[in-house]
């Protein structure tokens, strides 16, 4: 019993890691079959675990459908990014302030990493990276108030995240993006970083809302083209 539970616990822990850190796009339908052979595990802890994560709306269950990743329509996703670019921006100036040269290492670790990623087009992987990216910096600001707000939100952000680096470019100009909020808290420089921050998140929103023009241009032109 306690092996199985043990599994449960892993089955449940790394997929929700994978879901909030972006590496599942919104729409995308999950697999138990895969997922469990991924895992090395039954499907049994796997069905749990999407019993789990849909109580917590991270994942929807629909009939014929099956398990997918929640979608979300353009209003919902420029009010969250409203309030994420005045979080990100305030935990970038605050990180920025403090002078941390443990946080600093980090985060240049961090885009060496997405680097290499882009380097190889691997936006899912990116995705999780750039997850880890955002989330040093709302540690590194030591504000608990900031850092609960944002966590009450990060697999909504995760998930659009992972739409935004899917459209054109973005992988290259996210990770410059990145530099720029580097740079800004490597020098201490707490206006710069603020400003870097939100100006990131706004290219994100950006990107975001592309993707899914053009991607809803692209049903509409498939269903036309059905009728012909």
């Amino acid at each position: 019993m306690e092996n199985q539970q043990i599994k449960k616990d892993f089955v449940f822990e790394r997929l929700h890691e994978m879901i909030v850190n972006g590496y599942f796009r919104p729409g995308e339908s999950l697999s138990e079959r895969e997922i469990a052979d991924k895992f090395g595990v039954s499907r049994t802890p796997v069905r749990e675990a999407f019993r789990k994560m849909e109580k917590d709306g991270i994942v929807l269950y629909e009939p014929k459908k099956g398990v997918t990743i929640p979608s979300f329509s353009t209003e919902e996703i420029v009010k969250l990014y409203h309030v994420r670019e005045y979080l990100e921006g305030l935990a970038a100036r605050l990180l920025a302030e403090k002078n941390n040269e443990q946080a600093v290492k980090e985060l240049k670790k961090n885009i060496e990493q997405a680097e290499q990623a882009a380097e190889k087009n691997d936006g899912k992987w990116q995705a999780v990276i750039n997850g880890h990216f955002h989330l040093m910096i709302l540690e590194g600001a030591e504000n608990p108030y900031l850092l609960h707000a944002y966590q009450g939100l990060r697999s909504r952000i995760s998930l659009m995240r992972s739409t935004s680096l899917s459209f054109q470019d973005r992988l290259i100009t996210n990770l410059q993006d990145h530099r720029q909020i580097y740079e800004a808290v490597a020098s201490c420089n707490a206006e710069h970083a603020e400003e870097a921050a939100r100006v990131h998140v706004r290219n994100s929103m950006k990107s975001t809302l592309a993707k899914i023009r053009t991607e809803s241009k692209g049903r509409v032109k498939y269903q036309n083209n059905l009728n012909i």
